[in-house]
């Protein structure tokens, strides 16, 4: 019993229990560090997920949105193309248009002469038939320029006769066109559908 007294009184119990405390703080620091982690995975696997989810939402999103972009840009093209028609009344004005691009083209006009205006589903058509002399390269150019000038009158028709022995400004040409016109009484409105299908 005095030995052991001795031994407590001696500063072994406190080295052997400063060892101890030492071991348990130890232990308990690579508890949390093995622990610590797994816990905040296991906290943080909902978020995780939700994050994967919403970074999905947004990939999703963004390819919708380039779609609609491509879309609107489609419908922008359409509205640049569109045309407004004229009304029907106004064929005379047309004509007078029709012949100065003529001249403008340096081809001549020999015939001018439109029909009666027949009504389709979204307008009325106008035959116009032209007929003249010119060379060949002035008979293209002229129907290149009702294209772009014009772009609610088709070419259904066109016919570039001349001989051999002929000079290119003897050739004839005639052409049968469509104008697409608003129906009588209107002010004008915007085409429907294609040129070649009213």
């Amino acid at each position: 019993m005095k030995g052991y007294r001795q031994m407590l009184g001696s500063g072994t119990l406190r080295i052997d229990a400063a060892c101890v405390a030492i071991g348990c703080a130890m232990t308990l620091a690579c508890a949390g560090a093995v622990v610590w982690p797994m816990i905040a995975t296991a906290r943080d696997a909902p978020q995780q997920t939700g994050l994967v989810e919403l970074e999905s939402r947004v990939r999703s999103e963004e390819a919708t949105l380039r779609v609609e972009r491509s879309a609107l840009g489609a419908l922008q093209e359409q509205l640049n193309d569109a045309v407004t028609l004229e009304p029907a009344s106004g064929v005379n004005t047309r004509l007078v248009g029709l012949a100065a691009l003529a001249d403008r083209c340096g081809v001549s006009i020999t015939m001018l002469t439109h029909q009666k205006a027949q009504p389709q589903k979204h307008a009325v058509v106008v035959p116009i038939k032209i007929g003249g002399s010119g060379s060949y390269v002035g008979a293209t150019r002229f129907v290149r320029a009702l294209h772009d000038q014009y772009r609610d009158t088709a070419v259904v028709g066109l016919s570039i006769l001349g001989a051999p022995s002929e000079t290119p400004k003897d050739a004839a040409y005639t052409l049968d066109l469509a104008w697409y016109a608003a129906p009588e009484g209107s002010a004008g409105r915007p085409a429907q559908g294609n040129r070649s299908e009213p």
